[in-house]
């Protein structure tokens, strides 16, 4: 039997891993960083599993563009973790990449880069969205430009930002 021997670290706790050999012999150190995240992320669980719920009903089915596609699951993902400001940024971030597309076939590719969301909102909005997708684009827009400048999101509103952005990427086809 091949037995790995590690001198053993003064400073850090350790634990045996070759039990047939003296513990000063074969240990491996023992990090508190490992322990810490260890308990912080076993504390964590139950709220991951109640946000998993939540979004149980949230699809992303439909949505034909992949980089919009990408951008939404990693918002979905900040929910899950509670961070909830970069869902909401990562969800306007999905949606205004696929205005930007889509206005740009438009109005042409310089349009849809060139201009700042709410200007291609204002004068576009409701030649690629109906005026309750208009409306919800908006809300996505000043929801995240507050995450983003002013203030954090409660758990509930970076959930509407998400569904939001998701239904206006969606009535986008």
């Amino acid at each position: 039997m091949l037995a790995i021997i590690l001198p053993r670290p003064h400073a850090a706790k350790s634990i045996s891993v070759c039990p047939q050999l003296q513990p000063d012999q074969c240990s491996v150190p023992v990090n508190n960083d490992d322990q810490f995240y260890s308990k912080e992320l076993l504390a964590a669980v139950p709220g991951f599993v109640e946000r998993t719920q939540d979004l149980r009903a949230l699809t992303f089915a439909g949505v034909a563009d992949q980089e919009s596609v990408e951008y939404l699951r990693e918002s979905a993902t900040c929910y899950i973790h509670g961070l909830f400001q970069a869902t909401a940024a990562l969800a306007r971030s999905a949606m205004e990449l696929r205005l930007r597309k889509r206005i740009g076939v438009l109005a042409g590719s310089q349009v849809g880069s060139e201009l700042q969301l709410n200007e291609l909102l204002q004068r576009y909005g409701e030649r690629v969205l109906s005026r309750q997708g208009t409306k919800r684009a908006v809300m996505v827009r000043v929801t995240a430009n507050q995450v983003l400048h002013e203030q954090g999101v409660t758990a509930s509103k970076a959930m509407e930002v998400l569904e939001g952005a998701r239904a206006v990427i969606l009535e986008m086809k």
